[in-house]
C-alpha cells in the first residue's frame, strides 16, 4: 500500500492541519493571510483556504523558513514576498566584473508588471572596481532589449519600482546584460614614406594601424593616383621590392581592413632615377710616331 505525501501547516502552538497530499516533491505557490483572529493558508492560487489556523497575533513578526526534518529532503524556497508593498523601492545589484573591457550590449529582462505598477532598469559603467567619481551616472534602459553600447570593464544595474496599489507589486524575474570583445575600425598609426632611388634598388614602405578585431593589410599601387589595383601577395605591415625604370611616379598606399571597416595610408611616391651611365673614353693618337 501507497501513502500519499502529506503537507501540513503549524501554527506556533503546535496546531497542525493536514493541507493537501502530494504537495511534496514539486514546486507550488503558498500564500498565507494574516487575519485579525486567523491565518489562512491557500495553494496555487486557490480562493478557499486550504486551511485556517485560529490564532491571533497583535504584535510584528518576521519571515522564516526552516526545515525541522533533516533528513527528509531538501527545503528549496524560490521566492518570499509580503505586503502590503511600499512605494516606490530600489534594488541595485552588486558590481560585476567582467575581467577585462567589454562592450556592453543588450539588456534583457522577464518581469511581472499587474496594473497599477511599474519597473525601470538603469545600468551605470566604469573601470573601477568601487563606483567613483570616473564611473557613469545611472542611464535608464528604455525597453528589454535595448544595448547599452560603452565599452568599461564593470557594470551595476539599478530596478526601481512603484506601484499605486500596496496589494500587488511589480516583480523583476530575470535580468541579462550581454557582452562581447570591443571593436574598433581601423586606425593608422604609421605612413609610409616617399623614396627615390635608382633603379634595381630594393625599396621598403612600411605602414601601421591599430583596431579591434586586428586589421589586416593590403598594399597597393597607382600610377595616377586615383586608380589602385592589389598588389599580389603584398599583405604585411612592410612591402618590399626591387625598383625598374618603369616604377617612376608610382604612388603605394596600405589598406587596412578589419570587420568594423577600413583604412587607406597615405599615398607614397617612388621616384626611379636612371642609372647612370660610364661613358667610354676613346684616346686617339694624333702624335704619329716618334723617332
Amino acid at each position: 500500500m501507497v501513502h500519499p505525501m502529506v503537507m501540513y501547516a503549524r501554527g506556533y502552538d503546535g496546531t497542525t492541519i493536514n493541507i493537501g497530499t502530494d504537495l511534496l516533491g514539486s514546486p507550488h505557490r503558498y500564500r498565507i493571510n494574516w487575519n485579525a483572529d486567523n491565518f489562512q493558508i491557500f495553494v496555487d492560487g486557490n480562493t478557499t483556504p486550504a486551511a485556517t489556523i485560529d490564532l491571533a497575533i497583535t504584535s510584528n513578526m518576521f519571515i522564516q523558513v526552516s526545515d525541522v526534518q533533516n533528513f527528509d529532503g531538501v527545503l528549496t524556497v524560490d521566492w518570499i514576498r509580503a505586503s502590503p508593498y511600499t512605494s516606490p523601492g530600489t534594488f541595485q545589484s552588486r558590481v560585476f566584473d567582467a575581467g577585462t573591457p567589454k562592450a556592453w550590449g543588450a539588456v534583457n529582462w522577464i518581469s511581472d508588471n499587474p496594473a497599477g505598477t511599474s519597473l525601470g532598469i538603469s545600468v551605470r559603467t566604469g573601470n573601477t572596481p568601487v563606483p567613483d567619481g570616473t564611473w557613469s551616472d545611472f542611464s535608464p534602459i528604455s525597453t528589454s532589449g535595448t544595448w547599452v553600447n560603452i565599452t568599461s570593464r564593470y557594470i551595476q544595474y539599478k530596478a526601481d519600482l512603484a506601484t499605486t496599489d500596496v496589494n500587488y507589486s511589480p516583480v523583476l524575474k530575470d535580468i541579462s546584460i550581454n557582452c562581447s570583445d570591443p571593436v574598433s575600425a581601423p586606425v593608422v598609426t604609421a605612413q609610409p614614406s616617399g623614396l627615390t632611388v635608382c633603379a634595381n634598388t630594393t625599396v621598403s614602405f612600411t605602414s601601421a594601424a591599430t583596431g579591434v578585431p586586428a586589421p589586416v593589410v593590403q598594399w597597393q599601387v597607382s600610377t595616377n593616383g586615383t586608380t589602385w589595383t592589389n598588389i599580389d601577395g603584398a599583405v604585411s605591415g612592410t612591402y618590399s621590392f626591387t625598383t625598374v625604370a618603369s616604377d617612376n611616379n608610382k604612388r603605394y598606399r596600405a589598406v587596412w581592413t578589419n570587420s568594423v571597416g577600413s583604412a587607406n595610408s597615405t599615398a607614397a611616391m617612388l621616384t626611379v632615377n636612371a642609372i647612370p651611365v660610364t661613358p667610354t673614353v676613346t684616346v686617339v693618337n694624333n702624335c704619329g710616331d716618334a723617332e
